[in-house]
């Protein structure tokens, strides 16, 4: 049986209220340097800031690839045609929906016809409370 698959980047800033919700969410990466992390998988942002203190460096950020996106929806969409809606960091910030729509366009057209792309327009708090609303809509049906 289908259901609604709601997936964002970690700037939703959701952590284990993102798992209790059953929101998916997709790492962007935080590189110092040469060193590149998966946010809140390799690096959690008190590491983060530690790391600020310790170098003087402020970190980069990177968009998940549209690999990335391509695997992940292909993986969520699944046999049994779920649905998926992305949203996640607006996109006048990171390219992340951009990448989010190239992938999207990428797909199967079996696929990509169950998968939307929303700009939140937001960042953290922004986008983690219209996911917590989404999920109260996906929940009551």
């Amino acid at each position: 049986m289908s259901k609604i698959i709601i997936i964002s980047d970690s700037t939703c800033d959701l952590n284990n209220l993102a798992k209790e919700r059953n929101v998916e969410i997709l790492p962007l990466k935080v590189c110092f340097n040469e060193n590149m992390y998966k946010d809140a998988v390799e690096i959690t942002t008190p590491e983060m800031f530690k790391k600020i203190e310790e170098t003087n460096v402020m970190p980069k950020t990177a968009a998940a690839t549209i690999d990335e996106f391509v695997n992940l929806f292909n993986e969520k969409v699944g046999k049994e045609g779920n649905d998926v809606i992305f949203t996640g960091i607006g996109g006048c910030l990171s390219s992340s929906l951009q990448n989010a729509i190239i992938a999207k366009n990428e797909l199967d057209e079996e696929v990509a016809k169950h998968v939307y792309v929303l700009d939140s327009g937001n960042l953290s708090t922004g986008i983690g409370l219209t996911i917590l609303k989404m999920c109260d809509l996906r929940d009551q049906g």
